[in-house]
């Protein structure tokens, strides 16, 4: 079950969160880098970044490291980046909370007007964040990258690239590369999103349905130089788990995190009636006929998720049902 999002309260604590003496005030960029035990890449990074910015005369920024609940020694090497260079910020969270609750945490804090995502295992180039802020400065609220060759396992490339498909498909979204965590877009944009469970991966859906322009642009993609990916079949589960979360929320806008335990049973159901009705085809079909129309009847019920999510935002938002359009 996705965790419902929230700031820990321990977060306004100095022990798990430091920030830089300097003020930061009228900056342009905001660069939040979530990570996960990535103490091997995060030197090569931060002097990537470090030494990228200033090259492309883009001096106002700040880079605001959340770390999500590492193992390792990635806080100390955190730490000692924020005493060598103004331009940093670091956020510990409590325990590992997901990638979605450590982007929120960033966004938070974040003070530029742009804000600019990147994961923290070098397999993004901050060489590209010019271009991306180019499509900004060309009318676009949000761009995301698009790893066109990418240098990744064939298991995930083909899970990403289905990923992409069914997206499109149920949502319309006409876009290569959803998934990308290299975005850039104005800092309205995301901070009118709340992310938690994996929602951070429709963050271009979720845009759109605020009514932001939304484009993407090829960046470079490197293979991994440390540690392996934490990536696979189960992520892609968990995100199609949410699908129906974020559908929803891009019809209405928004939704109350109560009725995410009705998209999951949802979710559930329609696998199981998916299975039942191939059972037409097998010799017992006789019986498979019964529990598949009983079956049938329960997915109708979860056709009907969309109207409960509808109800239960109305009553949070103490609306009465009638002042709202339902289409």
């Amino acid at each position: 079950m996705a965790r419902p999002f929230h700031l820990p309260r321990i977060l306004l604590s100095s022990e798990v969160s430091v920030k830089n003496s300097m003020t930061h005030s009228n900056l342009d960029y905001s660069i939040i880098v979530p990570l996960f035990n990535e103490m091997e890449s995060l030197p090569k990074l931060q002097q990537a970044i470090s030494s990228t910015m200033p090259d492309m005369g883009l001096m106002s920024y700040e880079v605001i490291y959340v770390d999500d609940g590492s193992a390792d020694d990635s806080w100390k090497i955190l730490q000692i980046f924020v005493e060598s260079d103004s331009h940093v910020q670091a956020i510990r969270l409590p325990c590992h909370s997901g990638k979605a609750t450590a982007l929120a945490a960033g966004i938070s804090r974040a003070e530029g007007k742009i804000i600019i995502t990147l994961d923290a295992d070098l397999q993004n180039d901050p060489n590209d964040i010019p271009q991306l802020i180019a499509k900004i400065s060309d009318g676009s609220d949000l761009v995301c990258g698009w790893r066109k060759n990418r240098h990744d396992s064939k298991e995930r490339v083909v899970l990403s690239w289905l990923f992409n498909v069914i997206l499109e498909v149920v949502s319309g979204i006409d876009l290569h590369d959803v998934n990308c965590g290299f975005k850039a877009g104005k800092a309205e944009v995301f901070k009118s999103l709340k992310l938690y469970g994996q929602l951070h991966r429709y963050i271009p859906l979720l845009a759109i349905a605020h009514g932001f322009k939304v484009s993407e642009t090829h960046i470079r993609h490197h293979p991994r130089r440390f540690g392996k990916s934490r990536y696979g079949l189960i992520r892609y589960f968990h995100a199609a788990r949410d699908l129906p979360v974020a559908l929803t929320i891009a019809k209405w806008s928004s939704v109350p995190k109560e009725s995410n335990i009705v998209f999951r049973i949802a979710t559930v159901i329609t696998v199981v009636s998916c299975i039942a009705a191939a059972f037409l085809f097998a010799p017992w079909a006789g019986i498979a006929s019964v529990v598949s129309s009983v079956l049938l009847g329960i997915w109708l019920f979860y056709e009907q998720h969309k109207y409960v999510a509808y109800g239960l935002s109305c009553i949070k938002k103490r609306l009465p049902l009638d002042s709202q359009k339902l289409c």
